[in-house]
């Protein structure tokens, strides 16, 4: 029988009678036979080799137009690809094969939901050191072969414990190959350990080193600060600045400390003098302002123009001053040169009894202030008339070093 042909407007091929029995359309070759088949059994379509229904199966399409295939399923040929995509239960979800781009897309859901690689296991009892899922680098085709064509590094999950209800305790393992198949080199633990070329995590106080370009890294034991490592190699050839450092133990664990912190501060300090007299009326205290030349000022705290000291913080201070009151009055005649950190509030004062000489009056204190003070020095007398505190510039036997005996003078500086 040659070529059979069935015409019409809807042609139709009927094979069997609605009973149960096989059916069975043979491809006779000449050197391997073919089949399409109904297995009735099964309710199965079946396409396979051979000349028997169901003898090598290739694939089965069944009820439900589901399709089992028993062979090797090859989509496109070498270098000529073709997309395959395989679409998950939520809109847009999907894997695809993407033969342009040769590589393999899973995509998550267009609602919400990333695209999701899962590695799992079929052992039904996990225990320790069992592998739940790797991923493997490799180059298999290398020429050189040997271990060029190895595993050349791989990430793996490993059970650390035998799994329990309450038990699911893993690591995870990186390993990398060297002249060698994949070796372990790094594992995190479910305890937050770091584990070095297998379960190596250290010990407690050690800290993980470099041993610089071409050595692995290791644990080791933080370098510390002893009496070894002090050379005196290096002079600092200054004072050393307020932030410099120092070691020092305190009750057996080393400690840094600043240098500020170990030196007698004592600052801020001050000392200035008069460069002028200054005429002070009779019966009138007044705040000397002719103290404006500066000797020393550790930071800047002394006012030339007020001629104030305002040392900026709390503390105990020690302050004083020096002043020499000219006078040509009577016995009876007083002078007194008082501190005060205001016109009206003196905290410290010097009394004398002049007579119809020169005065000389000093006044030294030590004071604590809760928040930071202002200093200032206030004259009295009662001559008279007009008298004058002495300046540098007076003329005789003034010096101009501001430490005469002549020149009054006003200092400070911070205790504590």
């Amino acid at each position: 029988m040659g070529t059979i042909q069935i015409d019409g407007s809807t042609p139709k091929l009927t094979i069997g009678n609605a009973t149960a029995e096989d059916a069975l359309i043979l491809f006779d070759g000449n050197a391997q036979d073919f089949h399409i088949g109904l297995d009735d059994t099964a309710d199965d379509l079946v396409i396979g080799v051979g000349s028997a229904l169901g003898t090598t199966t290739a694939l089965a399409i069944d009820e439900n137009a589901g399709s089992t295939f028993s062979g090797t399923v090859t989509v496109g040929v070498d270098d000529t690809g073709k997309d395959v995509k395989f679409f998950g239960a939520s809109a847009g979800s999907y894997a695809l094969w993407d033969e342009s781009a040769n590589l393999l897309d899973l995509r998550g859901a267009t609602a919400a939901g990333p695209g999701h690689l899962k590695l799992t296991t079929g052992e039904l009892t996990v225990v320790d050191a069992d592998v739940l899922g790797k991923i493997e680098f490799q180059a298999p085709l290398e020429s050189s072969g040997t271990d060029a064509i190895l595993v050349g590094a791989s990430i793996y999950a490993e059970a650390d414990d035998t799994f329990a209800a309450g038990v699911n305790n893993t690591d995870l393992v990186f390993a990398l190959g060297k002249s060698e198949a994949a070796a372990e080199k790094f594992r995190f633990t479910a305890d937050n350990e770091i584990g070095i070329a297998g379960a190596n995590y250290g010990s407690d106080g050690q800290v993980l080193t470099s041993g610089g370009a071409g050595a692995a890294v290791a644990w080791e034991d933080a370098a510390g600060f002893d009496v070894t490592s002090i050379t005196g190699a290096t002079a600092l050839g200054a004072t050393p600045a307020d932030t410099d450092e120092f070691v020092l133990s305190d009750a057996g664990t080393l400690k840094r400390v600043d240098f500020s912190h170990l030196r007698e501060n004592n600052q801020p300090y001050f000392a200035a003098f008069a460069s002028s007299s200054q005429s002070i009326s009779n019966n009138t205290t007044t705040k000397l302002t002719n103290l404006d030349t500066e000797i020393v000022d550790s930071g800047g705290t002394y006012n030339t123009s007020t001629c104030e000291w305002s040392p900026g913080s709390a503390g105990t201070y020690l302050v004083g001053a020096k002043i020499m009151l000219a006078h040509g009055g009577t016995s009876t005649t007083q002078a007194s040169v008082r501190i005060n950190l205001s016109s009206s509030v003196a905290i410290m004062k010097d009394t004398v009894n002049m007579g119809t000489t020169e005065g000389h009056l000093h006044v030294l204190g030590l004071y604590y202030s809760a928040s930071s003070p202002t200093f200032s020095i206030y004259v009295r007398h009662n001559a008279g008339g007009s008298e004058n505190v002495y300046g540098a510039a007076t003329s005789g036997t003034i010096a101009t070093d501001g430490w005469h005996e002549s020149p009054a003078n006003f200092w400070g500086f911070k205790v504590s």
